[in-house]
């Protein structure tokens, strides 16, 4: 970059990095994956309403930084699950 835009940047020769310090880059193919732990886990599941069955065997694991949402058709136990984990 040329020094005279630098300068209406604001940003010196000196902040911009010409390559010759440059951190080493990490070997991926060598380190172990973490173990994610979950931040919400279920095993077994049961939820009723008096004798009625709603939801059983429900099992899983939601872990830090996933998305999930539950789609499915009405009345099979989305909302009641949500609830139930609240």
């Amino acid at each position: 970059m040329s020094s005279n835009i630098l300068q209406k940047l604001g940003l010196e020769d000196s902040l911009i990095d010409k390559g010759s310090h440059k951190a080493p880059v990490e070997d991926r193919s060598t380190v172990e994956p973490e173990a994610k732990v979950p931040i919400v886990h279920i095993e077994g599941a049961r939820f009723s309403y008096g004798r009625q069955i709603i939801l059983e065997s429900v099992d899983m694991q939601i872990h830090n930084g996933e998305f999930w949402c539950f789609i499915g058709p009405n009345g099979e136990g989305k909302t009641t699950l949500i609830k139930a984990l609240l």
